[in-house]
Formats: structure tokens, sequence, C-alpha cells
């Protein structure tokens, strides 16, 4: 199904509504096992877009936002972006959420010459660099070394727990963390990948807990196994740290996180300023009801700004090609709660740079907090690791 959104700028009639839109396509897994993830990040997408018709849009245009389903089959992602390619309204298509739809769509962009932006990375040697693709996000291994490094950097010998859910790109996290672990003096006492599909990780759980683990090391989790996980390490009165990577739990999941018997510390990434005072981040706030910490609406609403800063560089005369080089030209920023580095893309790397923030559950407001004690931590050895 293909859902449109075109939001009109309010106002008089020199609005953004009365110009001919910047068309963005959209073509993800909205639905089956990975709706939890990319549904919340479409949303933080058409909500930003939204807001920023109501500002008056860009360069005097609204942007209209098409959708579309492209579940988890090559099959339905080559044909929705065939789609877009097909139209010369659409500049640009972002979601583009699997690794392995990627491979194949990859050459389509390429081909039509269609800019492509996806919210999550994927593995270099899966996706290698083109010009007219991008990847907006944290790369799973790279995640998975900053998440390590808090865990090593309280306790370095130890017991560790991993689990998250079966993908290749999982899998490749999974053995980054074996790997370190076994170069540490920390000890992993065992690993779970349960499908994505899972929503009782219950009998996984408790074989951490029950072989010691001290800390619970989530490496990326839906909002089912999420949920089950913390349901068990409650009942099983777990007294260990959880450390979450990636997750795609949102708030309830985070509340439910916040247990009396055990320290939950989230790392989340960020590619905007989170300053409460922000105008942006103050809708953001209350057209999602979530904490920053709902990290992929956030991640949509981050994406959405960036391209809407590509845009206003592409000009009022933008084309494909015009927007392909606007978005290695938008100024970088690195604002004060995200120092690890600039937030973008040049001609080198198409991947946005990545930053980490820790977060612990406060008991007292019931939500998790950035914890300013912790430092960030962003991967040196990343070929986007810049100074």
């Amino acid at each position: 199904m293909l859902l449109l959104l075109a939001a009109c700028g309010g106002g008089d009639d020199t609005g953004a509504g009365n110009a001919d839109p910047y068309v963005i396509g959209f073509q993800g897994p909205l639905s089956g096992p990975l709706g939890p993830i990319f549904g919340p990040a479409e949303d933080g997408m058409t909500d930003y877009f939204e807001y920023l018709n109501e500002q008056g849009g860009v360069n005097g245009r609204p942007v209209e936002f098409r959708s579309t389903d492209a579940g988890t089959e090559v099959a339905r992602a080559l044909a929705a972006t065939r789609e877009f390619s097909l139209d010369d309204d659409v500049l640009l298509v972002t979601g583009l959420g699997l690794s392995v739809q990627m491979v194949s769509v990859l050459p389509m962009l390429e081909e039509e010459e269609l800019p492509g932006i996806s919210i999550t990375s994927s593995l270099a040697e899966a996706l290698p660099y083109s010009r007219w693709y991008f990847s907006w996000g944290d790369d799973l291994p790279g995640s998975a070394n900053s998440t390590l490094d808090f865990i090593l950097g309280e306790k370095p010998d130890a017991k560790i727990g991993y689990m998250a859910y079966d993908t290749p790109l999982i899998r490749a996290q999974r053995d980054a963390v074996r790997s370190r672990i076994e170069q540490s003096d920390a000890t992993l006492v065992a690993d779970h990948l349960p499908p994505a599909t899972a929503t009782d990780v219950s009998a996984e759980m408790r074989d951490l807990i029950d072989k010691g683990a001290e800390y619970i090391f989530f490496g990326g989790a839906t909002a089912g196994i999420f949920s089950s996980a913390m349901t068990t390490a409650q009942v099983a009165g777990f007294g260990g740290t959880i450390v979450v990577a990636a997750a795609g739990g949102d708030v309830a999941e985070f509340e439910l996180a916040g247990s009396e018997t055990y320290e939950y510390v989230g790392a989340r990434y960020f590619h905007s300023p989170m300053e409460e005072d922000h105008a942006g981040v103050q809708k953001m706030l209350q057209l999602s009801g979530a904490s920053p910490t709902s990290f992929y609406y956030t991640s949509g609403w981050s994406l959405a700004q960036y391209i809407g800063k590509a845009l206003e560089g592409c000009g009022a005369d933008c084309d494909r090609a015009r927007l392909r080089d606007a978005l290695e030209q938008v100024p970088p920023e690195n604002p004060d709660d995200l120092a690890g580095g600039p937030l973008g893309f040049d001609d080198k790397c198409h991947q946005g740079h990545r930053s980490t923030m820790f977060f612990r559950w406060d008991a007292q407001s019931k939500k998790p907090v950035y914890d300013t004690t912790l430092p960030y931590w962003s991967d040196p050895s990343h070929p986007c690791a810049r100074e």
C-alpha cells in the first residue's frame, strides 16, 4: 500500500503550500518483525516534514513525503524503488532497511541516478561505497565496541551474557563481541540469537542469569524480545546490569526496564542536538510522546532534518544530481553533547559519524536519563571516524 503525505505549510498565500513540493520517497519493512523498528523511524520523518512545512517549508516549497511498505522481501523492495525511480518528481528515496534488500537495490539507485539514504547502516563489505548511496545511523559492529568499552571500563573481568535477534549483521556484531572479550580479562558466559520474530526469550534470559552473567548485553532487540527479556530479569531478581546497544523498545519497555532489582544502562545514537530548549526537539517530544531515548523515532526525525538541510542547499531548481551533491555539502554539526565528531557526509565517507550517549534509569522521574558522568565513545578504527 502506498501512503501519501503531502503536508502544506500554513499561513498566508506566500507559504510553502502554494509552490511545487520537493518529493521524498520512503520504502522499508514497515510490517513484519522489523515493523517496530522502521515504523517509528518513518513516523519521525513524517512528523519532522510536517513540522518543517508548518515553518514554511524549504526555499519556499513544501516537502511531500511518500511512504510504502516493502516488507522484508527483496522483490518488494525492488518494486518500490523502481516505482520511485520512474517518477521524475521523486528526488531521493530513504528507509532502505535491510542489507539483503540493499544488495539488490543499490545497482538500481546507480542505474537510475537516484540518491538513497538508509536509516541504518550495513557492513562495508556487503555494501561498498557508491556515489548514490548514503547510510545514516550506526554500524552494529562499531556499536558493539562502544558498548563493550563501557562494560570493561566498569569491570575489566566482567562476566558477560550476550543476546540479540538473529541476522547476518547481528552475527557480525556478536563475533566482534566474542573476539574482544577473548582478548580481555572478561568472560562471555553464553550468547543467544533468537529469531527476530521471537516474543518469548525467557529461557535464553534465564540461561544467561543462571550462568552468572553480571552484565547482559543486548546487541539488538525488537520490542517483543526486549519486553520479554526485561520481564524475565525482574521475575528472576537479576541484580546485574542490562546494557542495550540497540533495541526497538518504546517508552513502555523502558519503563518496564526501570526495576529496583537491577541497573539499566542504554547506549543510544543521536545525530542532532537534543537540548530540551530546542524548539524542534520540543515539537519532536510533543509528537512522539517519548523521551529522547526513543532511538528509532529520533533517528528518523534527525535524518529528515539532514535531508531538509540538503534540500535547502540544493536550491529551488533542485534535481537528483544536485541533491546528491548537496548531501555531501551540508555543513557538519558538532553540538556539545555530540562532540565525537562532525555529523554528515563527504565524498570519501557516506556513513554518518557515530557517537554514543549512555543513559541510566532514574527511579524518581521514571525515565532513562543521560548520565553526564559517562563519556561517549566513537570507534576510531571506523573509516568515517574523524578528529
